[in-house]
């Protein structure tokens, strides 16, 4: 059973970061009105469930992963104490600790990735896994960025201001994350203050060096493993 878990354990936490990137944003409104939060609850829930697979999934050496566990439960703690809550410094740690644990295990991942000698099925979903964990990241910096200088970004289209690091702006949050990263760039959602301006930057400069670096191991490793085989 464990052994099953080992080999598709980047398939699995394909599944866990699809949930949080698809569906959970488009839950985050439910119940926003009412006392229970319903969407911020579903929210955490799916940040849990991805943080608990990343856990099981990043790295072989389990000081590592004993370090990375720590990090997930703080990561957890200061998220569920901040549910319903979006000011104050709970909400700072909250979005630090986010941007960390997600940080830490994108550079496991890749590491461990690019260590692979063979592509497989799973290792494809690895390198996916990457890529959407750093859409993720940055989509944790955007937050953090808009927690300590409120107003860093504003809607193009109603010339108003956007408080990215709200629960119910899930949605909008990871849709600037992920258009930055592919750099289509549409100009609805644009950054103001200096730090979101230089993040953005950087965003777009990864997301594409990833692309090229990490095709040109898969293929690689595609060539070398036909090459061993003959």
């Amino acid at each position: 059973m464990f052994d099953f878990i080992y080999k598709w354990r980047f398939s699995f936490l394909l599944a866990a970061l699809v949930l949080n990137i698809l569906l959970v944003p488009l839950l985050a409104n439910i119940g926003a009105d009412s006392a229970y939060h319903i969407g911020s609850i579903l929210v955490q829930l799916a940040f849990t469930l991805l943080l608990v697979v990343l856990v099981f999934t990043v790295g072989h050496n389990n000081k590592l992963k004993f370090a990375y566990g720590i990090l997930a439960f703080v990561a957890l703690i200061f998220s569920w104490t901040n549910l319903g809550n979006n000011s104050g410094d709970i909400s700072i740690y909250r979005n630090l600790f986010s941007f960390a644990a997600l940080t830490f295990a994108m550079v496991l991942l890749i590491k461990e990735v690019f260590s692979d000698d063979c592509v497989t099925m799973d290792t494809i979903s690895g390198a996916l896994c990457g890529y959407l964990l750093l859409g993720l990241t940055f989509a944790s910096i955007y937050a953090f960025i808009d927690v300590i200088q409120p107003d860093s970004f504003v809607s193009t289209v109603t010339a108003t201001p956007l408080d990215l690091s709200s629960d119910h702006a899930g949605l909008d949050r990871i849709y600037f994350s992920f258009i930055t990263l592919l750099t289509v760039g549409y100009g609805d959602i644009a950054p103001l203050s200096q730090p979101a301006k230089l993040f953005t930057i950087i965003e777009g400069f990864f997301g594409q060096v990833y692309l090229v670096v990490m095709i040109a191991r898969l293929v690689g490793m595609h060539v070398s493993q036909r090459s061993r085989g003959n």
